[in-house]
């Protein structure tokens, strides 16, 4: 799979261009077939491949770059999560925010099995009244911890919401009636100072697997458990306007 964005004409130099793999690529439509054929014999490196296109009819070049896009991979989970971090930055501007985090038990289960009981305990909270009260929307983000002496998962949820006064005291009892496990949350009110608000929204939209990403053992669990799960989505008010994955909408001009 690749990713892809846009250069002027004055950017790039005509003629040949040198790609990391060490073949040299002609910029006409012909590139990208010719690119395609090198990677099906070689095992390229994610994110450190790439080659060059240019539109005919707007002059404008295009850096293509090969990512794997598997939900393991470092290099496409970093460059995910700085795209989330940019874009909820922008989003979030100077609403009132806080950052919550919700916790089950942790056991030796499947994590699996721990991560559907996270998910479907997230669903019964945000159908409450009093979260529809004072919560005017948000993000969450799945985050994970791994405990090698004990081989047990810590998965979590990490939240961002608008809301000027979350009832703190009614969060912890309705998510321990929720879970029926855990009361343990916490939460916590962002700054309007620029860095305050830039360094929590990139810890929040941080990849999960970061701190246990070189336990071969924990990794392979992980994958196995996390396939075909989301990791993070809007809520509330902010459901259908904060985009996170893919490019943005560009609106129609006549």
């Amino acid at each position: 799979m690749k990713d892809e964005c846009q250069l002027t004409s004055d950017s790039v130099e005509s003629g040949k261009l040198e790609c990391d793999v060490g073949m040299s690529l002609n910029n006409t439509e012909h590139g990208p077939s010719s690119y395609l054929e090198c990677i099906e014999t070689t095992d390229p490196p994610c994110g450190q491949v790439y080659w060059w296109k240019r539109n005919a009819e707007t002059g404008t070049w295009k850096l293509t770059v090969w990512l794997c896009h598997r939900h393991t991979c470092e290099t496409c989970a970093q460059i995910k999560a700085e795209r989330h971090g940019r874009r909820l930055l922008e989003h979030v501007g100077t609403r009132p925010c806080h950052h919550l985090v919700l916790t089950v038990e942790r056991t030796p289960r499947p994590l699996r099995e721990t991560v559907n009981h996270l998910y479907s305990s997230l669903r019964a909270l945000k159908k409450r009244c009093t979260w529809k009260k004072h919560i005017v929307g948000g993000v969450w983000f799945f985050d994970c911890e791994y405990n090698g002496n004990t081989k047990v998962f810590g998965p979590h949820l990490h939240l961002l919401i608008e809301a000027e006064n979350p009832p703190l005291v009614w969060l912890g009892a309705a998510w321990h009636e929720i879970t029926g496990d855990s009361w343990v949350i916490d939460c916590s009110v962002i700054d309007m100072g620029v860095d305050d608000r830039a360094s929590a929204v990139f810890y929040v939209a941080k990849y999960p697997f970061k701190g246990f990403k070189d336990e071969v053992e924990a990794m392979a669990i992980y994958e196995r458990a996390m396939k075909g799960k989301r990791k993070f989505g809007a809520i509330g008010a902010w459901y259908g306007v904060l985009h996170l994955s893919g490019r943005k909408k560009r609106l129609k001009t006549s």
